[in-house]
């Protein structure tokens, strides 16, 4: 049964959502400013690169990670950073790192140390020996584990990817509000660049003091609903509603989502909810909308079995765990 409106778990609501293979190549020699410089696929990279003095820094005399994006990335790219030494310090982590050694997250040079989410998805079409595609937040890595040497001899790793890492960053530039929680920007989204209106969520979220399930929420992915006019409806939004929106331990990108439908925090003998990510594109593939998909399969009659479709209209915001809206 497809429901479109009603008392079903999800609204008819769009949604925010906050969340979170490749051909292997091993260079030696020299320091990773060298071997960007010499890739055609990271010349816009590389100049953003050069002009920040603190990442050349530390590029030439400290064990680091870097995640390249390529031309294309940048030429894709929409964000508000495309100068920013931010944005350069969010591609950096001072560790050299491989992809063997990858952790589900490594602290960016960002101020605050922003995460970097890694994700593995098991892809059987790769090939022998190279079963797995890697992602970096939303972006594939293309090219993995190039290695290099500074010049005092630590050990330095380049993945390349096939898009930009955009940091979610506060205006005014605060401390305070750095390293935001899926609470944080519920209360304050404009501070994040979120036009959109969540305060009917976040009324709903606080009525029933679901707060540190968003502030505490380190390795989660919140879908955020945007807020209605029709003031009635938001009264079936209640504790499980709200835990219907939240995929616990998990932080999922849209890119890298599972095909598979994932559990929610609305996981009891009596209720079930589960949640997939959908990407319809265009007959010309010239377009998408990336769509979220609830499924209630075990339920009673306050929260009917049932789909209910909504679109992502801002995915993918980085925080300690995973928003969409």
């Amino acid at each position: 049964m497809m429901i479109k409106c009603g008392s079903n778990l999800w609204r008819c609501f769009s949604v925010i959502a906050i969340v979170f293979s490749s051909s292997l190549m091993f260079v030696l020699g020299g320091d990773l400013t060298e071997l960007i410089a010499k890739d055609p696929r990271l010349t816009e990279f590389n100049t953003k690169l050069q002009a920040s003095g603190i990442a050349m820094s530390l590029m030439r005399h400290m064990s680091i990670t870097i995640f390249a994006p390529t031309n294309d990335a940048f030429a894709r790219y929409k964000g508000a950073y495309t100068m920013s030494r931010d944005l350069i310090s969010y591609h950096i982590v001072k560790s050299s790192i491989t992809k063997d050694n990858f952790p589900s997250s490594l602290p960016s040079e960002l101020i605050g140390g922003l995460p970097i989410w890694i994700q593995r998805n098991y892809n059987p079409f790769q090939g022998e020996g190279k079963q797995y595609d890697f992602y970096a937040n939303n972006a594939r890595m293309i090219s993995m584990d190039i290695t290099g040497q500074s010049i005092d001899g630590f050990e330095q790793v380049l993945h390349v990817i096939d898009e930009v890492l955009e940091p979610t960053l506060p205006n005014p530039n605060d401390p305070i509000y750095r390293n935001p929680s899926a609470q944080r920007i519920l209360t304050n989204p404009s501070i994040y660049g979120i036009e959109n209106d969540l305060s009917n969520f976040e009324k709903r979220v606080q009525l029933y003091n679901k707060q540190i399930v968003l502030q505490g929420g380190e390795g989660h992915t919140f879908f955020i609903p945007i807020s209605s006019d029709n003031e009635e409806e938001w009264n079936f939004v209640d504790d499980k509603v709200i835990d219907a929106h939240i995929i616990p331990n998990k932080v999922l990108f849209t890119k890298a989502f599972p095909a598979d439908l994932q559990e929610t925090l609305a996981l009891t003998d009596m209720l079930k909810t589960l949640i997939v990510v959908k990407n319809e594109t265009s007959h010309d593939q010239q377009s998408y909308e990336l769509e979220v998909q609830s499924n209630t399969r075990v339920g009673y009659p306050d929260y009917p079995r049932g789909v209910v479709v909504a679109k992502i209209i801002k995915p993918n915001i980085p925080e300690i765990g995973r928003a969409h809206v």
